[in-house]
């Protein structure tokens, strides 16, 4: 990761989202070409045998190929949950920042966390400074405070599926199973070029101190209640 910050909490942050992300990102491309190779050698098969249909496509893929297919699917729902639990996702924004209007570059970004007047908010992972909000808990989002029409705590439903072992014809993998269900807080920036930007998501967010701070920079009118 070449994303280099002088701040010591970006600097973590972006640490902490990239740390198994290549892994991940690798077993995630593994599985796209193991399941590759066997859908393109199940119809390759499939011609040269003279069938046609699902049930002869099915019939080549789990006879002939179960393995490519079985290890495919293995890598990508390993890859794909541990990207999920170990934040990789957040390297999206971390690589490009989402910004309201004006595109800040890491540089910028960390020049804004490094000013005098700059304070950190811990319950939020925001960094509040004269110009702009920095949202570090979900990859870097950068907000000036002349862009925020509106702005809200809004509570999000999450469903988390438990995988268990399964198998074809004698090759494991993983298999969905029951699925549970969690609710996060978001506080959402929304622009005045109408995008829609998340800045914090946590089990909790207080209103009091963000409102405030809101509020004082961008006017009485700009939090909503949702």
């Amino acid at each position: 990761m070449k994303i280099r910050y002088q701040n010591e909490k970006l600097r973590k942050r972006v640490e902490e989202d990239s740390e198994f992300f290549p892994i991940n990102a690798f077993c995630v491309l593994l599985g796209l070409t193991l399941c590759t190779v066997s859908i393109v050698l199940t119809v390759r098969d499939m011609s040269a045998e003279g069938l046609t249909g699902i049930s002869g496509f099915w019939k080549i893929l789990s006879e002939q190929h179960p393995i490519w297919l079985a290890f495919g699917i293995t890598a990508l729902i390993s890859g794909a949950i541990c990207i999920n639990l170990s934040r990789g996702l957040n390297m999206l924004k971390h690589l490009r920042p989402a910004c309201s209007s004006k595109r800040y570059t890491p540089e910028e970004i960390d020049a804004e966390a490094n000013s005098p007047d700059a304070k950190w908010y811990a319950e939020y992972d925001i960094y509040v400074t004269p110009n702009v909000l920095i949202g570090t808990n979900r990859g870097m989002t950068v907000v000036q405070y002349s862009d925020i029409r509106k702005a809200y705590i809004r509570s999000r439903t999450h469903t988390e599926t438990k995988w268990h072992p399964g198998s074809i014809r004698g090759y494991s993998f993983l298999r969905s199973g029951p699925t549970k269900t969690y609710e996060t807080e978001r506080l959402i920036i929304i622009t005045k070029r109408h995008r829609r930007l998340v800045l914090s998501e946590d089990d909790y967010l207080s209103v009091g101190a963000i409102r405030k701070i809101l509020e004082e920079k961008c006017g009485p009118d700009v939090w909503k209640e949702n």
